[in-house]
């Protein structure tokens, strides 16, 4: 094996191990490291609860500042 073949060698396997730490690099990022009952919790039921609770809510403060408003300005 000459010179030029080692250093060709040597870009192959650098270029490798560049692809290869991106490669890790993305993967970690990826990663959902979270747990089952986090990764679960804004599923479709969750998000209609919220959307119900976000709709009384506004229903209450509406009557409220209706009522504050003939209360005061009567």
């Amino acid at each position: 094996m000459n010179n030029k073949d080692y250093s060709e060698f040597e870009e192959a396997c650098k270029i490798e191990h560049k692809s290869n730490v991106l490669k890790d690099m993305w993967n970690a990022i990826r990663k959902d490291d979270r747990p089952h009952w986090e990764v679960m919790a804004d599923d479709g039921m969750n998000k209609f609860l919220k959307f119900c609770i976000t709709c009384l809510f506004l229903y209450f403060g509406y009557h409220t500042v209706i009522a504050m408003i003939d209360r005061f300005t009567g």
